[in-house]
């Protein structure tokens, strides 16, 4: 389907912004950088992305590197690829330990979860850069809201009246926005008022400003 892994990197970073997983790309170590470090499950996660004709036995060697830095790591390939690396690593517990992501009928599947007895997120210079960059991809949802409040407060079933959800989910959207920064409180008492922060888009990033 893809006849190079930046045509299909491209096609990753849709669908993460798609699915509303917050990603930096091209994290940069010593030697080199990883793909994609995702925020999954409250964890950063190392993500290394092939495709079929992608050569085997260095994805392999990419994985052990990764796993040195990362203790959850997820390899994101169409699945004939990841019956490859199976295979390739059936002798060890690599394959039990690494987590699976694809693509089936345009829709990305987690096939098996990263795990790890343990978290970590080990820095190897100085050089490493914080994990929380300031440059965070906002979503097309993100982008509605911000066009339909941008000039006023809002309340939660403000929102919640306007993109037709529950008042629940809708207090979960403004939490995750006021996360990233996106989003200021506006009083100090219940029902409490939000308000946009001023933000410059850069393409499908955003910079705090």
């Amino acid at each position: 389907m893809f006849s190079s892994e930046n045509e299909f990197k491209k096609y990753v970073e849709k669908e993460f912004m798609r699915n509303g997983i917050i990603f930096q790309k091209e994290f940069h170590v010593e030697h080199g950088f990883i793909d994609y470090v995702i925020k999954w499950r409250e964890k950063d996660c190392a993500v290394e992305v092939k495709i079929n004709h992608s050569n085997i036995n260095a994805t392999v060697g990419q994985i052990l590197f990764m796993r040195n830095i990362f203790s959850h790591v997820f390899l994101l390939a169409p699945p004939l690829f990841l019956k490859k690396f199976e295979t390739a690593t059936k002798i060890d517990n690599l394959f039990n330990t690494v987590g699976f992501m694809t693509f089936e009928n345009g829709e990305l599947k987690v096939l098996q979860e990263a795990t790890n007895d343990t978290y970590y997120v080990k820095k190897t210079s100085d050089k490493t850069p914080k994990l929380l960059p300031k440059y965070t991809f906002i979503t097309e949802n993100d982008m509605e809201i911000f066009e339909k409040f941008k000039n006023r407060q809002f309340f939660v079933c403000d929102l919640a009246k306007e993109l037709e959800i529950k008042p629940a989910n809708a207090y979960q959207k403004i939490k995750r926005l006021k996360r990233m920064g996106l989003l200021e409180v506006v009083n100090n008492y219940n029902p409490k008022a939000f308000h946009i922060t001023k933000i410059k888009e850069l393409g499908e990033q955003v910079e705090y400003v």
